[in-house]
C-alpha cells in the first residue's frame, strides 16, 4: 500500500483523472469515495474502501472526494468529529483550507486550531496530523515540492485574514487588480489572501452582478465554488458553477466571469514562486 501522495491501486481513483484543457467540473461528477488510514511501526498506511485490504480497529474512516489536475491534486474530505491521523509527512506541499470543520493541526513542534474559513500550509517532507474536533468538510490542494525540501517553509496559518477592497479591470487583454481603496473604475469584491512562502491562495466574496469581461491569463488558476452561483466562460465554453463545483483555467485561455448570486470563491494560482501584490496577471 501506499499513502495517498502515491498513488493506490484503487479501480475507483484511477477513473478520477482530468487532464483535458479547459476543464470544469460540477460535484455530481465526482464520486465519493471512503479512505482508512492508520499507523503501522510508524509508517502511514491507508486503503481505499474498494481494496481488500484487512483495516485494523481503531483506524480513521475520511470520505473523500478528489480530481487531478496537471498541475495539483484538488482533495475535498470530511472527517468525522474525533477523528485522527496518525502521525506523516507529504511527499507534496499540502494547503489545507477549512470549510466548515474544526480541526487541531500539529506540524512538528507547532499546532494551529484551524476553523471554518481558515487556511494553512503542510510542506513536503514536515511530519503532522490532525485531530477533528467538530465534523466537516475541508479542502486540500496538493503540488509537488520539484525536489524542495519543506523543510524550510514556514508551516502556519495565512498571515493576513482581512477581508480586503479588491479592484479588477482589463488592460492590454490582461487582468489588472489593485488591493485597497482606490478611485479608478472597475469591478468590484471583497478578498482574504492567504499568504504563504510560495503560494497565495484567496478567498473571494463577489456581489450578484460582478463581472470581469473576457481576457488572458498569463497562469494557471484553479476554483472552487463555495456559495454562489458563478458563470464561467473559458475559450467558447460557457458553464454555470455551484457550489461544489471546480474549474481549471489553464495559462493563455480566454476567460471571464459573471457572479448570478452572492458568491464565494477559492482561487489558488498555479504557479510555485512568490509573486507580489497587487499582481499583474
Amino acid at each position: 500500500m501506499r499513502s495517498m501522495d502515491g498513488v493506490p491501486e484503487s479501480q475507483a481513483f484511477n477513473r478520477i483523472q482530468a487532464y483535458e484543457p479547459g476543464l470544469i467540473v460540477h460535484a455530481r461528477d465526482i464520486e465519493t469515495l471512503t479512505v482508512y488510514e492508520w499507523d503501522e511501526d510508524g509508517v502511514q498506511q491507508n486503503a481505499f474502501g474498494d481494496q481488500d485490504v484487512k483495516v485494523p480497529a481503531g483506524a480513521a474512516k475520511i470520505e473523500l472526494q478528489l480530481y487531478n489536475f496537471p498541475t495539483c491534486q484538488l482533495r475535498k474530505i470530511y472527517f468525522p468529529k474525533g477523528t485522527r491521523t496518525p502521525w506523516h509527512p507529504n511527499h507534496d506541499d499540502i494547503i489545507l483550507y477549512s470549510i466548515d470543520a474544526h480541526q487541531v493541526e500539529f506540524v512538528n513542534l507547532q499546532s494551529f486550531h484551524a476553523r471554518p474559513g481558515d487556511a494553512t500550509l503542510h510542506p513536503s517532507g514536515v511530519d503532522h496530523h490532525s485531530e477533528t474536533l467538530v465534523k466537516g468538510w475541508r479542502l486540500e490542494f496538493a503540488f509537488d515540492a520539484q525536489g524542495r525540501s519543506g523543510r524550510d517553509l514556514i508551516a502556519l496559518p495565512g498571515a493576513d485574514m482581512t477581508r480586503h477592497d479588491v479592484i479588477e479591470w482589463i488592460e492590454a487583454d490582461q487582468r489588472r487588480e489593485a488591493i485597497g481603496p482606490t478611485p479608478r473604475t472597475g469591478n468590484r469584491y471583497q478578498a482574504k489572501l492567504f499568504h504563504f512562502p510560495v503560494y497565495t491562495l484567496r478567498e473571494q466574496y463577489f456581489p450578484r452582478g460582478s463581472r470581469i469581461a473576457r481576457h488572458t491569463n498569463s497562469t494557471e488558476k484553479l476554483l472552487y465554488v463555495l456559495e454562489g452561483r458563478l458563470r464561467v466562460t473559458l475559450d467558447a465554453v460557457t458553464d454555470e458553477l455551484l457550489p461544489g463545483s471546480m474549474a481549471r483555467l489553464p495559462a493563455c485561455t480566454a476567460f471571464a466571469r459573471e457572479a448570478l448570486a452572492d458568491s464565494v470563491v477559492i482561487e489558488l494560482d498555479g504557479w510555485t514562486t512568490p509573486r507580489p501584490y497587487p499582481r499583474r496577471d
